[in-house]
């Protein structure tokens, strides 16, 4: 009986190692060629806002998209991570992180940074 499970446990070590390792290859660009030829970057960019991106995110974008010969859109790409930037820096989103164990990326305004760094440690 111990062969058997042993020999499932190590197939399955197996097939879970190389599902990771394809995850983490297609995790390496941050926009899939579909979205960089569809380029609505403002969306991009307005996610890129609500998950905390910093504004160097964009050349990552930039690199992923170099495949697919398209350049981003710096102005609508902006435009729309300010309004992201919105949603991602307020107290509830600020609390909710901190409750994950996460800190806040600094990506907000400094004026309302000690009230988000104060809701982001109330655990």
């Amino acid at each position: 009986m111990y062969r058997p499970i042993h020999r499932v446990v190590r197939q399955l070590a197996l097939g879970l190692s190389v599902f990771g390792s394809i995850y983490l290859l297609a995790g390496c660009a941050t926009l899939s060629k579909q979205e960089c030829l569809i380029g609505d970057w403002q969306a991009i960019g307005y996610n890129d806002g609500v998950a905390g991106y910093h504004s160097d995110r964009l050349a990552s974008h930039t690199k992923a998209c170099a495949k697919a010969s398209v350049a981003p859109d710096y102005q609508a790409w902006e435009r729309g991570r300010k309004l992201g930037l919105q949603q991602y820096c307020t107290i509830n989103n600020a609390y909710n992180i901190g409750r994950r164990g996460r800190q806040l990326n600094n990506v907000c305004p400094i004026a309302m940074a000690n009230t988000l760094q104060t809701a982001n440690q109330k655990v």
